[in-house]
């Protein structure tokens, strides 16, 4: 489950999570950044991680051939809580076991990486022009360790043989 310790959450988002979704908390989140008054550069930024790690829920559920009972006692979760310095958005879904160890190497090359690295990957990626089965080439990973301040941070919390539940973690200095 995601870390609510927050004192601040500014959007916090529990269930079925579809383009419908994405586009009612975008929404949600331009009016709290204006009612905060918070920085444009900084809402571009969380909007841009937002829409990035929600979309790959939405691609990689509806991938997905799970039970409801499942999806129910483990929904996808979304949350940007605001720690005076640091925006913190946090993700969480159900995914196949089979699916963790291939993250685990996608996060870990990016953690290895500096910026320059990631984004000389990010234009061989956005022009290499290979796609997986999910709709995507990595590039939306790529992009949210662009953007982010620091490393991404990952956790996986097995729910049973099959399944793990993904909390994806990523962190943007207040400018």
């Amino acid at each position: 489950m995601l870390n609510k310790s927050c004192k601040d959450i500014i959007l916090y988002f529990k269930g079925s999570i579809s383009y419908d979704t994405i586009g009612e908390l975008i929404v949600s989140l331009k009016d709290k950044m204006r009612e905060k008054c918070a920085q444009y550069g900084n809402y571009k930024r969380l909007l841009t991680l937002m829409i990035e790690s929600l979309e790959n829920i939405v691609r990689y559920t509806n991938s997905l051939h799970v039970n409801d009972k499942l999806i129910k006692k483990y929904p996808a979760e979304f949350m940007i809580c605001n720690d005076k310095k640091t925006y913190t958005i946090e993700t969480a879904n159900i995914i196949q076991n089979s699916d963790i160890a291939l993250l685990e190497e996608k996060f870990k090359m990016l953690r290895k990486m500096n910026p320059e690295e990631i984004k000389e990957l990010y234009k061989i990626t956005i022009t290499n022009g290979k796609f997986s089965d999910k709709g995507g080439a990595g590039l939306g990973l790529i992009e949210m360790a662009k953007i982010a301040d620091e490393k991404i941070k990952i956790e996986f919390s097995a729910v049973d043989e099959n399944f793990s539940y993904f909390i994806l973690r990523l962190m943007i200095k207040q400018a």
